[in-house]
């Protein structure tokens, strides 16, 4: 009896809250507005540009099965330096070059494929879980500081914290306890042709991105709905925002009145925890995996402060970048879209070699384990 009055207890609570935030979101129509406008702009004009492209190469190489022969020639090295075994390391290569959410998809289909367990799953995504060097470097370090120089730090102080979580600070895994299945097995549907690989990876990508902008959309909203009538410092401000959204974090550390490299170092935390927006969005494939939210958050959390201490020791004693923070519209757009020709020839060389993953002959090698 008291078990079923708790249970309505709950109910009408629930709904009473609901009803209330309805209320109050009809009555602070503008707070939604605005908030939903700068979720659809930093969508539009950040997000899709930095993580469509690789979200399309993850895709065409899960869904042609070729995700596995990314490390190939690799793959006993990063073997032994992560303690991991070989035919695990492709979501390595995944986690560092296409960023989240690419590397929990790719854990998710070993899961599913039944080459790793939860354990694993849980080693691999402590340290894969990373933001792509495109996102880093473009969007954060041109698009928002206007400095190439800002991003390359953040992007190295980025990629060596999670070097050494992988390293020293995950457990040793048993590569015995995983019995190697066949290395050519797939959970997606056998799809017959190139163009049907290419349309039903394109279709992956846009609902993996409908999935990121809903989340940008409701995390962007929940600060936005939280500081609206709190009187609070601009700087604890800023990082409570990074803690829901990271790009919208991020925007606001640069506009912060504090040195730059204050600057650089919070945004460092930030792109190395990378948000509750994007832990839920790795968490929805990691979940499947059976990996647990609380070790996620320990590990990024874990992250972004040796990010931040490693961001911290370059400005003071190695580099300090020589742009100002503070640079006009025409210099932003003379950076932005005058792009050097050796960018161009790398992009070339990468498709090329990416085609021949994907689009080659299947090896005859025998299957590592």
């Amino acid at each position: 009896m008291k078990l079923t009055f708790y249970f309505k207890y709950k109910k009408i609570v629930f709904n009473i809250l609901i009803f209330a935030f309805i209320l109050y979101l009809l009555l602070n129509s503008s707070i939604l507005v605005s908030s939903i406008t700068k979720s659809i702009d930093i969508f539009v004009y950040r997000i899709i540009p930095a993580l469509f492209p690789y979200l399309l190469i993850t895709e065409l190489l899960m869904r042609s099965n070729k995700i596995y022969d990314l490390s190939y020639g690799i793959s006993a090295v990063l073997s032994k330096l992560f303690r991991i075994p070989k035919h695990t390391t492709s979501s390595i290569i995944i986690g560092f070059l296409l960023g989240y959410p690419n590397a929990a998809k790719c854990i998710l289909k070993m899961y599913n494929d039944k080459k790793i367990d939860k354990n694993l799953a849980t080693k691999l995504v402590s340290f894969t879980s990373n933001a792509n060097p495109s996102y880093i470097i473009a969007t954060v370090g041109i698009g928002m500081f206007k400095s190439i120089e800002i991003g390359v730090i953040l992007a190295i102080c980025h990629i060596l914290s999670s070097v050494i979580i992988g390293m020293f600070l995950t457990p040793s895994y048993n590569n015995n306890i995983i019995q190697q299945t066949n290395i050519n097995s797939n959970t997606f549907n056998k799809i017959s042709s190139s163009f049907e690989l290419l349309s039903t990876s394109i279709w992956g990508s846009l609902k993996t991105l409908a999935y990121i902008f809903a989340y940008t959309a409701i995390f962007s909203l929940i600060p936005a709905i939280i500081f609206n009538n709190l009187n609070i410092p601009n700087l604890i401000k800023a990082i409570l925002i990074g803690i829901f959204e990271i790009s919208n974090g991020i925007n606001n550390v640069q506009l912060l009145n504090i040195p730059l490299n204050s600057k650089i170092i919070l945004t460092s935390f930030i792109l190395s925890f990378s948000s509750l927006m994007i832990l839920v969005q790795i968490f929805t494939f990691a979940s499947k995996a059976k990996v647990a939210f609380k070790d996620l958050l320990k590990y990024k959390l874990l992250q972004g402060s040796i990010s931040a201490f490693i961001t911290f020791i370059t400005l003071k004693y190695i580099y300090t970048p020589s742009l100002s923070v503070f640079t006009n519209l025409d210099n932003y757009l003379n950076i932005h879209y005058n792009t050097p020709w050796s960018m161009y020839i790398l992009t070339f060389i990468a498709i090329t070699l990416l085609s021949f993953v994907i689009f080659g002959k299947k090896r005859q090698d025998k299957p590592v384990a």
